[in-house]
């Protein structure tokens, strides 16, 4: 643990506006910083090689210059909150703020987290990332559009979702909170905004094409969490149920064996589909390298909408095993919200008007961005 304070290269940095103008975004928009604050930033272990090894510095310094107080420390992966250590809970006790630049606040993302203080993750993950309009797009404006969204979501029917490769799967709107009960949702805000809360598949029938990989849900609790799909798998759904999987049998051979395996180990559901939910940022944008940086791609990418996910194998959110599903079409109550991977929902003609009510807002209508699937 080391306090912090504003070094010249970093200072240095936030000269650049774009790079600054994301940096407050974070900091003034989304966390609501106010001078005499203190904030807790938790990186990841050097050698996890996710982050920008400057950022948090960065961020740190344009904190200070804001008037915060900023504590830096290094946590290890640990898969749940409740795996945090003793310093890190007792070090988030006392201050306002806590920051996740780590994926322990990902992989906690539908946890309870003890603590009066705010926690925000950050998906941005470097000074590209946060000079790019995929941190720079208003928080506020993200924020009221996402709430918009969540509610047009909640008072919906029905949903049906395609793909190119041949997805084909429909249901009706079951959220247990309109019965009584809680909906699996976000336990932290994420910066930016990413997406939406998960919808149930307790209705859900019909298929989903596998193809390139599965993904785990969070960290993997069994190894390996990420397999090669060779070609495309049929994934047959019925009442949010896996039914049958069609493909070559080598295919076949190595999804079951990876089912069996995770379901076994930690005796879950092995054939559920519990929820599904897409990404709603446009810029969010991968230039890396598929076959080496798979892990860094996911953490990314799942903000995109040229990529929409389900969560399989447990009764939970996010599941255990993650079908990918790429360049989707989803119609909700016959209307089109995502064609081929673009966000059609923005170009209502009430978020034309919020949209373009605030400045630079207008980026959030240009194509999604590359994310080289």
């Amino acid at each position: 643990m080391n306090a912090l304070t504003a070094t010249g290269t970093a200072s240095n940095s936030l000269q650049q506006p774009a790079l600054l103008r994301g940096i407050d975004n974070l900091l003034l928009s989304c966390m609501q910083l106010q001078r005499g604050d203190r904030i807790l930033i938790v990186d990841e272990p050097e050698q996890a090689g996710l982050y920008s090894a400057t950022i948090s510095q960065r961020i740190a310094a344009r904190s200070v210059e804001l008037g915060a107080t900023v504590n830096i420390i290094s946590h290890p992966l640990v898969q749940r909150s409740a795996d945090f250590s003793l310093e890190l809970v007792a070090r988030m006790q006392g201050v306002e703020h806590t920051l996740f630049m780590s994926r322990i606040g990902d992989y906690a993302r539908f946890m309870p987290f003890g603590g009066r203080c705010r926690k925000t993750q950050c998906y941005a993950l470097d000074e590209t990332m946060f000079a790019s309009p995929y941190a720079g797009i208003c928080y506020q404006l993200m924020h009221t559009l996402h709430a918009r969204l969540e509610a047009a979501l909640m008072a919906a029917e029905e949903w049906h979702i395609s793909c190119p490769l041949g997805t084909d799967l429909s249901g009706s709107f079951c959220w247990p909170s309109l019965r009584g009960g809680n909906d699996e949702d976000f336990s932290l805000p994420m910066f930016p905004v990413t997406g939406f809360k998960p919808i149930p598949c307790a209705t859900a029938s019909g298929q989903v094409a596998l193809s390139r990989w599965l993904l785990p849900g969070a960290a993997p609790k069994v190894e390996p969490g990420y397999i090669d799909l060779a070609d495309t798998v049929m994934a047959e759904v019925k009442d949010g149920q896996l039914s049958a999987l069609h493909g070559s049998a080598h295919s076949l051979k190595t999804v079951n064996a990876h089912y069996d395996r995770i379901a076994n180990t930690l005796g879950l559901n092995r054939n559920r589909v519990h929820s599904w939910h897409a990404g709603i940022n446009p810029h969010t944008a991968f230039t890396g390298c598929l076959s080496t940086e798979l892990d860094h791609w996911e953490s990314v990418s799942f903000a995109s909408p040229r990529y929409l996910h389900v969560h399989t194998c447990g009764d939970y959110a996010p599941g255990e095993i993650t079908w990918p599903v790429f360049n989707p079409t989803v119609i909700i109550d016959g209307n089109v919200w995502w064609q081929d991977g673009q966000l059609m929902w923005y170009q209502n003609p009430e978020n034309l008007a919020l949209i373009h009510s605030v400045a630079g807002g207008e980026q959030l209508l240009t194509p999604s961005c590359c994310i080289q699937v």
